[in-house]
């Protein structure tokens, strides 16, 4: 967990508030949210259910070397599985999914034929979660 806390720190350089609050008002917990339940022990799953109030889904697999079934694993059911913990959270207040940034652009404008890559459907798929 440490080296989460680390590129969370990392990643929030720029506002020393937000890096002040790790550990205060967001916490990083063990689990694996490709897993049901997202591998949560259960004191850990009926704190966070009973306290959450912002989730910010940012997990994925953004690699292009990936197959189809890990791309799925990650991105779709993955997804869905921290939706699922998200409908538990009795306080929650909002779910921000950070989808993929890149699924290989708009082909069709620039004159190809559309391209459906795993990405693109693994995309579009979690789109339909709602």
């Amino acid at each position: 967990m440490a080296h989460a806390i680390s590129r969370l720190k990392g990643a929030w350089n720029h506002e020393p508030s937000l890096s002040k609050a790790i550990g205060k008002q967001f916490f990083v917990i063990h689990g694996y949210f490709v897993k049901k339940g997202l591998d949560l022990n259960k004191e850990d799953a009926e704190k966070l259910s009973e306290e959450v109030t912002y989730i910010i889904h940012t997990g994925a697999e953004t690699g292009f070397s990936k197959n189809a079934e890990a791309m799925f694993e990650t991105n779709v059911r993955g997804t869905k599985n921290m939706a699922e913990f998200a409908e538990q959270c009795g306080l929650l207040k909002r779910f921000v999914h950070v989808s993929t940034a890149y699924v290989c652009g708009n082909q069709e404008a620039m004159g190809n034929p559309p391209i459906l890559t795993i990405m693109a459907l693994a995309k579009k798929i979690c789109s339909l979660l709602r």
